[in-house]
């Protein structure tokens, strides 16, 4: 066991957590300094006019006086973050610290990009079929310098849209606590920059297209592969590419939510707000209006004298029409008998071809359980042979050994316990002069 497989995470973290990870003061002062100095040096009074300025912008109050309060923060910050030159009595950034502050600032001003995202994996599948065919290269090799460097810009793209959806929401949620915002402008505004986000999600889908060819251009990798070799890395290749498919569609499914919620809230703030302002103008009217005592005692409103007085409700009630639809009135028609052609023999042809290919699958499972049955029972299969013996039983059928070979391949490449191995050595069949297969066997782990 390595020295990294060995190290407990958490257990050395609990103790230093909170001089590795800076609180939101903290953290401000530094991204605050770098933003002034970068990597040159500072004096400690930069240092205190900086810790000053982020205290007076967040409003924090402390107890302590000025100077023990920015000296417990300056020593601090020593511990991971910074380095201090006493013969100068300056400060200057560490790795760490400029690691630090170079991450937050790349996250913040990165732009979501899709052209980028299609020239990185066009040129992915561009460099693996030029290392797969160029002496001193091969699939290591590509997965080592090219596919695995890609990784973090690639996901990178894929939560800047996640971003993008959550602070849409968020600044819809601020906003409509304002009062002098505009609530239909508001509305609108959100609607087109999730559509805009959607728009985004669609192209990036579109830019991953590529990563469809990466996955077939592998598949047949592993049919031709000359030595044995593990699928470990050709396997997490597709579980990226998957996984990267599945959070572009889970970030269109997730706004297709949002939508509707916000036209619901629009009904409902429509109906608030008609409320809000009928209240309004009955509280106005009746601050204006005087009371008065009519001829039998009872307390009347008399509204303003240039409002024109107006009748309420009518003492006499108006006339009610009904509509009766003409077909609760007349007598029901018979409906009129519509005559279908069925073409039989287009119909039988349809079944026939339903049948042949439920056939055809049927036996396609039949071979892959055997092929697995056999292996994890003798833990050896030469399966070029089978492959002649399957065509030979299946009435010369290619079809069906050739379905079976991609689909296992496809099936046992994300199975630990399988190991395929493909050496070009040709096998061939008396029976069968123009076919000829590398030679492929499968192994149990």
């Amino acid at each position: 066991m390595n020295q990294q497989e060995s190290f407990d995470l958490y257990s050395e973290a609990k103790y230093q957590y909170k001089l590795i990870v800076p609180e939101q003061v903290e953290g401000l002062i530094l991204l605050s300094l770098y933003d002034q100095f970068g990597t040159n040096s500072f004096k400690e009074e930069h240092m205190n006019v900086t810790i000053d300025r982020v205290h007076r912008d967040l409003a924090i109050a402390t107890s302590r006086t000025e100077y023990e309060r920015n000296n417990a923060i300056i020593i601090k910050l020593q511990e991971f973050y910074l380095s201090r030159n006493d013969t100068l009595k300056e400060y200057e950034f560490k790795t760490f610290g400029i690691q630090f502050c170079d991450n937050i600032k790349e996250r913040l001003v990165s732009i979501y990009n899709p052209a980028k995202i299609r020239r990185l994996f066009d040129g992915l599948l561009v460099d693996l079929k030029r290392y797969l065919i160029t002496e001193g290269y091969n699939f290591d090799t590509w997965f080592a310098d090219r596919f695995v460097a890609t990784i973090p810009e690639i996901t990178q793209h894929v939560e800047i849209l996640e971003q993008q959806v959550s602070q849409s929401v968020r600044e819809f949620r601020k906003k409509i606590k304002d009062e002098h915002e505009d609530i239909h402008i508001l509305i609108d505004e959100i609607l087109r920059r999730l559509d805009e986000i959607k728009e985004q999600a669609n192209e990036l889908k579109e830019a991953f297209g590529a990563t469809y060819l990466i996955d077939t251009e592998l598949e047949e990798l592993m049919l031709r592969q000359q030595s044995d070799f593990d699928t470990n890395s050709i396997n997490r290749v597709f579980v990226f590419n998957d996984t990267i498919r599945r959070k572009l569609e889970q970030i269109s499914i997730r706004i297709d939510h949002i939508k509707p919620k916000i036209r619901e809230f629009i009904y409902e703030f429509n109906q608030r707000d008609f409320d809000r302002k009928t209240a309004l103008f009955i509280d106005f009217l009746l601050k204006r209006s005087k009371i008065s005592k009519g001829d039998s005692g009872k307390r009347l409103i008399c509204l303003p004298s240039k409002i024109p007085q107006f009748s309420i409700g009518d003492l006499f009630h108006l006339p009610r029409f009904y509509v009766v639809p003409t077909r609760k009135i007349s007598r029901n028609l018979p409906p009129t008998a519509q005559t279908k052609n069925i073409n039989l023999e287009r119909q039988v042809e349809i079944l026939e071809a339903n049948k042949a290919k439920q056939r055809e699958n049927s036996r396609v499972d039949y071979w892959i359980k055997y092929v697995k049955e056999q292996v994890l029972k003798d833990g050896f299969m030469n399966f070029s042979e089978l492959f002649y013996e399957i065509l030979l039983q299946e009435n010369n059928k290619l079809k069906i050994p050739v379905k079976v070979t991609s689909k296992l391949v496809r099936e046992l490449c994300k199975q630990q316990e399988y190991m395929i191995s493909v050496n070009q050595e040709l096998v061939t069949h008396t029976d069968f002069p123009n076919i000829k297969l590398w030679k492929m066997s499968i192994r149990k782990r």
